[in-house]
């Protein structure tokens, strides 16, 4: 049985369509561009940081955010989700506790990105089944590399 993800994404390189978004642009400044690399304020579930790395990459080539394993695990356990069996640092969900799950907020460029459930989990439905996937996955890495991958870089 594959799994398919209903919804079809988009990247648009040096521009953007205002037909796709509401509200601002915001703009980000670099600390490495090789890397896509630029500063992390913080990260917090129900106004606990969840998180000591300060630096966060940009990675079009994944569609999850990935970071350190214990913190991932902690972030995972705030929110209620459970390790896959096969694989601990993946997650799954109950789909019927996304409405009381709480929100993950990023801090970067001085400002809140508020992570609503519905967008830090993956509904994926197959043949009638659907499967809620945890966005986050933990990672055994020195130098981060990553879509919002959360990292200790030295």
């Amino acid at each position: 049985m594959s799994w398919r993800v209903a919804a079809a994404g988009e990247l648009m390189l040096g521009g953007y369509d205002t037909s796709k978004y509401t509200g601002t642009v915001t703009y980000v400044p670099l600390t490495n561009e090789t890397y896509w690399e630029f500063a992390l304020d913080g990260m917090s579930v129900n106004g606990q940081s969840v998180t000591s790395v300060r630096r966060a990459v940009a990675d079009s080539g994944t569609s999850l955010l990935a970071g350190p394993v214990e913190e991932v695990k902690a972030i995972a356990k705030l929110v209620g989700a459970t390790p896959v069996f096969l694989n601990p640092n993946e997650y799954t969900v109950d789909c019927n506790a996304l409405p009381t799950m709480p929100n993950i907020v990023v801090t970067f460029a001085q400002q809140n990105w508020v992570l609503t459930p519905q967008q830090y989990v993956d509904q994926v439905s197959q043949e009638g089944q659907t499967l809620c996937l945890f966005g986050f996955t933990g990672r055994f890495l020195l130098r981060s590399f990553g879509c919002c991958m959360l990292y200790h870089i030295r």
